[in-house]
């Protein structure tokens, strides 16, 4: 057994998976493959959990879509993924604040590239 602690997205993907009764990076990796059939192996999910590599955003995506990540879940794990960190609390409101939500001239909307980061990362909107 590894007694390396987990990074910090390390630590976020074990706490996503553990609300969903799968434990270690090998059965994450088996979970995802069960569930959209295309995953990357248990040894590239142990890599990403100590640190030792990146995940693509394509494997991200892949694990948001197997573990089916509710927007909050996936607000956090695009944060740690992003920034190897907790988001802030105000990267949960569902209302960006005036400084962070420019509008287009028609029609008041936010145009796709002036979205929040985390709703383009994952396709929200």
């Amino acid at each position: 057994m590894n007694s390396r602690p987990y990074s910090a997205l390390g630590e976020v993907l074990d706490e996503l998976a553990r609300k969903r009764n799968v434990r270690g990076p090998y059965s994450i990796a088996n979970y995802m493959k069960t569930r959209v059939g295309e995953a990357p192996t248990g040894a590239a999910v142990s890599q990403w959990m100590y640190g030792d590599s990146n995940p693509t955003r394509e494997n991200m995506h892949r694990f948001a879509d197997a573990f089916e990540l509710s927007k909050r879940e996936k607000i956090t794990l695009s944060f740690a993924f992003t920034y190897g960190q907790q988001p802030p609390e105000d990267a949960y409101s569902a209302a960006p604040g005036p400084s962070d939500a420019p509008t287009d001239a028609v029609g008041g909307q936010e145009s796709a590239s002036e979205r929040p980061w985390w709703r383009r990362f994952f396709g929200f909107d």
